[in-house]
């Protein structure tokens, strides 16, 4: 599905903060940080399931991560909703 306008149309680089600490291969958990502005991503995933995820040919809506998304307001086709907190769990 395409991101609503206020999310993608800010171009500028991301301040991202990534937190690992498992085996070199990238198999444990990873803890990542994304913030713009008031708008915050709060998510924890591991890269080998992601990857898989990512190179499934049909794969499911949401990526195999837990994680909170906080923005003050989000504009969905003309309906502004306000104090958005989306939490994803499995």
């Amino acid at each position: 599905p395409t991101l609503p306008a206020p999310l993608v149309s800010n171009t500028a680089a991301l301040p991202v903060q990534l937190r690992y600490r498992g085996p070199g291969d990238l198999s444990g958990p990873l803890s990542l940080r994304v913030k713009r502005g008031d708008t915050e991503l709060e998510a924890n995933l591991r890269v080998p399931e992601m990857m898989t995820w990512m190179d499934a040919g049909q794969p499911s809506l949401l990526p195999p991560l837990t994680g909170t998304l906080r923005t003050p307001s989000l504009n969905l086709d003309g309906i502004e909703l306000q104090g958005v907190e989306i939490e994803i769990s499995q």
